[in-house]
């Protein structure tokens, strides 16, 4: 894997940052990647190394903060195995399973992994490691974003989280705390996600966008 910019390893207590791109250490036989904060790779055996931010999405339940414990990075993620694709997104991470399960770990803010609605503010605690989102099977694909998206194997969609801008794919100002159906769509193969901007693609070659976006008529 090679990488380049902020946060690409981390070698004692220092982050590495480079202008230019350098081979990131630690990491062979990988078959996949994702890149935000944090990063993630894909091992030929199943298993997901996590490297970036230091802390929120890492998946080492060793880390909380800066300050306390650091974990040489990348680091293997605890306690997740048989990965079949992963996400991304801002200090959140998340992993599908070849058995179709999908698993989310990282800040857990205003309920942001899915797992449902905080009952108070304390009860937003990070996810330090992954935890499976309940009633979810037969999932093919994941994004991370204000808005998530899971895609199932009949190609229909769930979606989460900010429902401002459309992010949810649904019209609304309010916070979706579980995976929910979003009416009208199928067909889905692929989603991706940044902030609230979201793509689909379709199994007849066709790309839906909901969210935040520009787009010429």
């Amino acid at each position: 894997v090679v990488g380049w910019g902020e946060a690409l390893c981390r070698v004692g207590s220092r982050a590495v940052t480079s202008e230019t791109p350098m081979k990131v250490p630690g990491l062979s036989r990988v078959t996949g990647i994702r890149a935000g904060l944090p990063c993630l790779a894909l091992l030929t055996d199943g298993t997901v190394m996590a490297w970036g931010t230091g802390v929120l999405g890492d998946g080492s339940p060793a880390q909380r903060d800066y300050a306390s414990v650091v974990v040489p990075q990348p680091a293997l993620v605890s306690g997740l195995s048989d990965v079949a694709t992963m996400a991304t997104g801002a200090s959140v991470s998340g992993a599908v399973r070849h058995d179709g399960s999908v698993w989310v770990w990282g800040g857990n803010n205003l309920g942001a992994l899915g797992l449902g609605k905080p009952r108070a503010p304390a009860d937003g605690a990070d996810q330090l490691v992954p935890a499976r989102l309940p009633s979810i099977t037969g999932a093919a694909d994941l994004s991370l974003g204000s808005g998530s998206t899971i895609v199932l194997g009949d190609g229909t969609i769930r979606t989460w989280g900010d429902e401002r801008l459309g992010a949810t794919g649904r019209t609304g100002i309010e916070r979706v705390a579980t995976p929910t159906t979003v009416p009208g769509v199928s067909n889905v193969v692929r989603v991706w996600a940044h902030a609230y901007s979201n793509l689909g693609l379709t199994r007849d070659g066709h790309v839906l966008a909901w969210g935040s976006m520009f787009i010429e008529q």
